[in-house]
């Protein structure tokens, strides 16, 4: 571009900068809300990853066709996973996969079903107070963290070009 014009393009009015403020003022409340849904899915998980473990035996294996489906239409799939184990002398039975709701495409149902085979010896993650709280698959707070630090991020960046530039 030429030299000459830029000093003519700055002294322009351009009507897209009017809603500059308006979009970093929505962009704060996304990051708000995005920051306060992830803290409180971190602080529910948090405490399973001081749960006892021991071992468990899988007793049955099912996938089930779910009501939802994907953002693309498809089929989603939940496996059904019922296993057995110990606490003590008490015998316990459980279904929960994981804390988290898990459904996801066939392909990864079936891969579900391979991973846990009826007769197959695993660990199973219980709750020390309430034994029959159970899972097969511990929670990974990785996700939730970087998610929150991402919404951290955002929000002091917004706050920063709102309330000193």
């Amino acid at each position: 571009m030429n030299l000459v014009f830029l000093p003519l393009l700055a002294e322009m009015e351009w009507p897209l900068l009017a809603f500059v403020p308006r979009l970093e003022w929505f962009g704060l409340g996304l990051a708000l809300l995005g920051l306060a849904h992830y803290a409180r899915q971190l602080q529910q998980r948090w405490p399973s990853r001081w749960w006892a473990r021991t071992r468990g035996r899988i007793l049955g294996v099912d996938l089930r066709k779910s009501r939802r489906r994907q953002h693309d239409g498809s089929v989603v799939y939940e496996p059904v996973i019922t296993y057995a184990y110990a606490v003590g002398d008490r015998q316990l039975e459980g279904r929960r996969l994981t804390l988290e709701t898990h459904t996801g495409a066939l392909t990864w149902g079936l891969k579900m079903l391979k991973t846990f085979r009826p007769g197959a010896e695993v660990a199973v993650w219980y709750h020390p107070k309430q034994p029959t709280e159970a899972m097969l698959l511990p929670v990974s707070l990785r996700g939730h963290a970087v998610k929150l630090l991402l919404c951290s991020s955002l929000l002091l960046a917004l706050l920063w070009r709102l309330l000193v530039l």
